[in-house]
């Protein structure tokens, strides 16, 4: 959004500044959710906590899943509360249950694709498998009718008690993006199509849903 850069006729996939503002820092994500009846994670406060009740802790400004922490409410000191987010803990016996939506928006028109994140190294998926959200969907589409939005974003969603609530809006390429592009949904393509002025194809982001998982696996790199 700034008018240097247009006068030059640059391209930019970077969001508006007021989005990214609003949208980047966890608080005020959790402030527009609310105002907008979009679930969220819900931020506890001290008056909140109950000793005996499960919380998640996470650093204000953080990557994926480092520097996060599963903690009971008693073990929550002032700190937590001053450095970082308190929020309710979105997990059962059976552990937590997230979902990356990539999307890509052209012309209005906004193509998802939904990963289940199944294992993470280094806060980064390395094991996924796709499925349809179409509950997803239809928030991010209230999403990008209430605020500008770059044209590739994702949104993270994690489950609690039967609600898939939002936990972290992305206004950039996901990590995994190599992973849905080998279930067929090629956003890098569509991406630079589009920047190009070229068609974009609506079958280049169709999920294959017959995948069952997706798997990144590293290559080892001797060091003489």
């Amino acid at each position: 959004d700034r008018e240097e850069f247009r006068s030059l006729g640059m391209k930019s996939i970077a969001p508006d500044q007021n989005t990214n503002d609003l949208l980047n820092n966890k608080v005020s994500l959790h402030r527009f959710c609310v105002e907008q009846g979009i679930p969220t994670i819900a931020i506890m406060k001290p008056d909140d906590i109950k000793p005996e009740a499960t919380y998640f802790v996470k650093p204000l400004d953080g990557f994926g899943a480092m520097g996060t922490r599963r903690c009971l409410g008693a073990e929550l000191t002032a700190e937590d509360f001053s450095h970082a987010l308190v929020q309710e803990y979105c997990g059962d016996e059976q552990g937590i249950r997230e979902i990356t939506v990539e999307a890509f928006y052209h012309r209005g028109e906004l193509h998802t694709i939904a990963r289940r994140r199944l294992e993470a190294k280094s806060g980064v998926c390395t094991k996924a498998e796709i499925m349809d959200a179409p509950f997803a969907k239809e928030i991010m589409e209230k999403m990008v009718q209430l605020l500008p939005f770059p044209p590739v974003f994702n949104v993270q969603f994690i489950e609690h008690g039967g609600v898939w609530k939002v936990m972290d809006v992305n206004l950039r390429l996901a990590a995994g993006t190599g992973l849905s592009n080998a279930a067929g949904f090629q956003l890098i393509r569509a991406l630079l199509a589009s920047l190009l002025g070229k068609e974009v194809l609506p079958s280049w982001l169709q999920p294959d849903y017959g995948i069952k998982s997706i798997l990144r696996v590293y290559e080892e790199v001797v060091i003489r």
